[in-house]
């Protein structure tokens, strides 16, 4: 009985990595960053308790990147994980509302990036949003860069990078 129950527990700790939940800091990783935008040289994260009205309940993450150079000098990935308290479209609007509220510049629709993605820029920030919906809930923030141009392409590819890893 206890071979059979140390069998057990070894084959649960075994699968136990692949069932926790993926954080900010385990999707996009200090290396992606790096080969999008230049040196790396602060990375913070952890679980994210405030997110300014727009919380959508969840397990929710945060990475911050610190980059070194000239043009973008932070990238931050914020995750949202199910189970969420309002209904997927319903909080899609209320985040959309809100960066649409800050960036006042206007929103643009983002093609093939999860069941939605919208991009918003403004002031040398941008934010790209994708949404998949029972899934994940995904914010990739980048300051620094005058150029929209710059800041889209770097967060589009950031994004594309970190959706391989949910």
């Amino acid at each position: 009985m206890r071979l059979a129950a140390l069998a057990l527990f070894l084959a649960l700790a075994a699968v136990a990595p692949a069932l926790a939940s993926p954080t900010a800091c385990a999707i996009l990783r200090t290396g992606d960053v790096e080969r999008a935008v230049g040196r790396v040289t602060m990375v913070k994260g952890g679980p994210l308790a405030d997110c300014g009205g727009t919380c959508d309940g969840g397990t929710r993450s945060y990475c911050s990147f610190r980059i070194d150079g000239g043009g973008i000098t932070d990238v931050t990935v914020l995750l949202s994980l199910p189970p969420y308290r309002a209904a997927e479209d319903a909080w899609r609007a209320t985040m959309r509302a809100a960066l649409a509220a800050h960036h006042t510049l206007g929103i643009r629709d983002v093609p093939d990036l999860g069941d939605a993605a919208f991009w918003t820029f403004h002031d040398r920030q941008g934010d790209l949003a994708v949404f998949r919906a029972g899934l994940y809930h995904l914010i990739i923030q980048t300051n620094g860069s005058s150029s929209e141009d710059v800041s889209d392409k770097v967060a589009e590819a950031l994004g594309r990078c970190a959706l391989q890893r949910l």
